[in-house]
């Protein structure tokens, strides 16, 4: 890659392509690499459910459970709020 020095040194080089390429790959994992292991963070709960329901006005009308494969896959939930009908 052109924005990449090390791999412009290597190009200058008669280091072969696979190299290149396995080090075009570390680059792209070392930038990913921060936010593999980041905790999910939990927007639903009941502090959440009650400032929308007591604060914004909302009311629950639909809450679904989505459907995960593995054990190391977060647990997603559908919520659907609508604005409570006013006095």
């Amino acid at each position: 890659s052109e924005s990449n020095p090390m791999a412009m040194a290597f190009l200058s080089s008669n280091m072969p392509a696979v190299f290149l390429l396995h080090l075009d790959l570390f680059y792209l994992l070392r930038e990913r690499m921060p936010y593999m292991y980041l905790l999910p963070a939990r927007a639903d709960g009941t502090a959440m459910r009650r400032i929308l329901t007591g604060d914004y006005g909302l009311e629950l009308i639909e809450e679904q459970a989505m459907p995960h494969a593995s054990l190391a896959q977060p647990r997603h939930r559908i919520l659907v709020y609508r604005k409570a009908a006013g006095p």
